[in-house]
């Protein structure tokens, strides 16, 4: 913790690994990762190592961080965690991040199988409260409680608190302030679990029943005005990398899309082999 910001904590009593990561060595403006951007601080490698430990232990892990991999983060050290999350997909049994201050859930998919669900990145909206500049309207406040099973570790069902600013602003000063239930998961988009592969079936709702993108473009913006003008980028906002994103939105591979101006000017990830011949191989 004193020289790098990412560490791990276990729970003996839940048999769970709680993994903090530093998502700065993934921003997108950071652009520091220009004289190093090949795995800064060597976190990757350590969550590696912390996930084998972790299986050969029979734990499960939560990863908690900052940036989702799927928002303002580099392509090449959000493929390299993309690959992690698809082999210990047993073993990560929760990812939970922010930044956006939006409501979001990112699908994780098989690094060879492209259609398989492996994994589920949970973004939960903002504290703080702000005038989204698309809708011009205010984002309420939101706190998140989410319920686990004790036993394997899996999420069982979210549950999202707002407070309405609307109601207090008109109410003037008070002594305490109650913050209502805006939904439960399950409830909300007749999921049966939480699981990877159900929320890939609702991300695939989007395209073909409209009160299903509605509702998660209301929940979105925290804002019951929300209203839903393109039910592509919705769909595409799912996917766990910028990249991936970017081409699900211009109908093109992740061969054919552009990569950012930071990734562009970098390069690709190199790594020193000591040998005999000292060579440089892209990873």
């Amino acid at each position: 913790m004193k020289k790098r910001m990412y560490y791990s904590v276990y729970h003996k009593e839940l048999n769970m690994k709680i993994v903090a990561i530093d998502t700065n060595v993934c921003a997108v403006w950071n652009w520091f990762l220009l004289e190093n951007p090949t795995d800064p601080a060597g976190m990757l490698e350590w969550l590696k190592a912390e996930l084998y430990d972790a299986e050969n232990k029979n734990q499960f892990v939560y990863i908690i961080g900052h940036i989702p991999t799927g928002t303002d983060c580099l392509y090449e050290w959000a493929a390299r965690y993309q690959t992690l999350v698809d082999r210990f997909s047993y073993t990560i049994r929760g990812q939970f991040f922010g930044h956006t201050h939006y409501d979001q859930f990112q699908v994780f998919y098989g690094v060879e199988n492209k259609s398989e669900p492996v994994g589920l990145q949970l973004v939960a909206p903002s504290l703080t409260t702000f005038v989204d500049s698309y809708l011009n309207q205010t984002v309420h406040p939101s706190i998140r409680l989410i319920e686990m099973d004790v036993d394997t570790g899996l999420p069982l069902n979210l549950y999202q608190y707002r407070l309405n600013l609307t109601k207090y602003n008109n109410l003037g000063p008070v002594d305490n302030v109650e913050w209502d239930l805006a939904y439960d998961l399950l409830s909300e988009y007749n999921l049966t679990d939480m699981s990877p592969n159900s929320m890939h079936l609702l991300r695939e709702k989007i395209i073909n029943d409209a009160s299903i993108a509605n509702k998660i473009t209301k929940n979105y913006f925290a804002n019951e005005n929300a209203f839903i003008s393109n039910t592509t980028e919705l769909y595409c906002q799912v996917l766990s990398t910028d990249l991936e994103q970017d081409a699900c939105r211009n109908g093109r591979t992740l061969e054919q899309q552009k990569l950012g101006l930071v990734e562009w000017l970098s390069g690709p990830w190199i790594q020193k082999i000591q040998n005999e011949t000292a060579l440089l191989v892209t990873i």
